[in-house]
């Protein structure tokens, strides 16, 4: 909490940067529907990046550095851009209008709707109950 006074908290000034706080799920829909952009500036490997998800289901374009599941939720200059370094994420927020929220909306659906991922687990559990299957009749018949 020391850090968030003493370090963010002094860039608020209620234009360019709003503190909001916690959100509801209404309140977050609102807030990133009407949204230019969803800056992600994580610096560990997140392992799926469901806030980069929400953004981009509601059309709001992504900025992140190309980390952790980044590379595999954002479409760099279709879906958002995927950076390396802060100045780089500060450089491309002025071409945040260049990407069409419709297509980054299309994208979530396409690849990460409920319906994708379920058939996508289902296809990878019928894989391996398949490579099982295999190993072991070829397990049985090594006793025969």
């Amino acid at each position: 909490m020391h850090y968030f006074h003493e370090v963010i908290e002094p860039q608020f000034d209620d234009e360019q940067v709003k503190y909001v706080g916690p959100v509801n799920l209404k309140q977050k829909r609102s807030l990133l529907s009407r949204a230019r952009g969803f800056l992600n500036p994580i610096e560990w490997e997140e392992p799926f990046g469901m806030t980069m998800l929400e953004a981009m289901a509601l059309g709001c374009p992504v900025i992140s550095f190309a980390r952790g599941a980044a590379p595999e939720i954002v479409v760099d200059g279709q879906t958002g851009f995927l950076v390396h370094h802060l100045d780089e994420m500060v450089q491309s927020i002025p071409r945040i209008d260049e990407i069409d929220r419709d297509i980054t909306r299309a994208h979530v659906e396409q690849h990460f709707s409920a319906r994708v991922m379920a058939e996508n687990y289902t296809q990878i559990y019928e894989r391996v109950m398949r490579t099982s299957k295999k190993a072991l009749k070829h397990k049985v018949a090594l006793k025969q």
